[in-house]
């Protein structure tokens, strides 16, 4: 998990905010509809 972290700490600065932004958005939005559908 810890190099995970770095991984992604380090994605992160070489991204612009517009493409963070929309990565978090995709992902927020795909755990919603996770949520909301019944998967077993």
């Amino acid at each position: 998990m810890f190099l995970g972290t770095l991984l992604g700490a380090r994605i992160a600065l070489f991204l612009s905010k517009v493409w963070l932004r929309r990565i978090f958005i995709a992902a927020v939005l795909g755990l919603a509809i996770k949520l909301l559908l019944p998967l077993h």
